[in-house]
């Protein structure tokens, strides 16, 4: 990579040097965007053990509670009752909070999950229109109809690729490119003149059907 930037020109090896600075940056914002997903999944679950540890807890001590009630009720001290009852007042706050817990860590899973979903969205609609995608199709439009991968991959860009290779008339065409004529040609020679004459269509000609012999071989 290195030796084809310098062996091309100044234009050349800017346009080089700034699509790896974009590559580079795209690697490391999907990197960074990987980590966070992953940040984000370890802590839910964490959370999730935590809380499901707490009501299982609560649980337990409700159970050894009602357990150690002891038939007829007239013949335990009112002081067991008060206590047996406190046990069971902050089991049931355990298990609430617990219940509190794990709903806000939901909460917070699904407005994550929603913010990618967002930025992949807009990130398949950029890079549909960067296809050539036509404005007659709206962005909402296109997320509906293209596959919902994500662009930022290679199998996702692929895999757009085969869909707009199926769907050429959501596309713009490029146009094919216009050959030179002859005169146009010899305006760009600096050296008008050749030893054995000017630069005419039959000079042309004669480079054209040597090129092409030696093509042949």
């Amino acid at each position: 990579m290195d030796a084809k930037i310098a062996g091309g020109s100044a234009d050349d090896r800017a346009a080089m040097s700034a699509q790896m600075a974009e590559q580079s940056q795209a690697d490391v914002a999907m990197r960074a965007a990987e980590d966070m997903k992953a940040q984000e999944s370890a802590a839910k679950a964490a959370a999730n053990r935590t809380a499901m540890a707490a009501v299982e807890r609560a649980e337990a001590e409700r159970t050894a509670a009602a357990a150690a009630e002891k038939p007829p009720e007239s013949a335990r001290p009112k002081a067991s009752n008060g206590a047996a009852q406190q046990v069971l007042d902050e089991a049931q706050a355990i298990r609430e909070r617990a219940e509190a817990e794990r709903a806000r860590l939901e909460r917070l899973g699904d407005e994550y999950e929603v913010r990618l979903r967002r930025e992949r969205d807009r990130d398949r609609v950029s890079a549909l229109r960067s296809m050539g995608a036509i404005a007659a199709v709206s962005d909402v439009q296109l997320l509906m109809i293209s596959p919902d991968v994500d662009p930022e991959t290679a199998s996702g860009r692929a895999e757009l690729d085969i869909w707009r290779e199926g769907n050429v008339g959501l596309f713009h065409r490029a146009a094919a490119p216009r050959l030179p004529s002859a005169d146009e040609m010899i305006g760009t020679l600096n050296r008008k003149q050749s030893p054995f004459g000017h630069y005419g269509p039959e000079y042309f000609a004669e480079l054209m059907t040597k090129n092409l012999a030696r093509g042949d071989k």
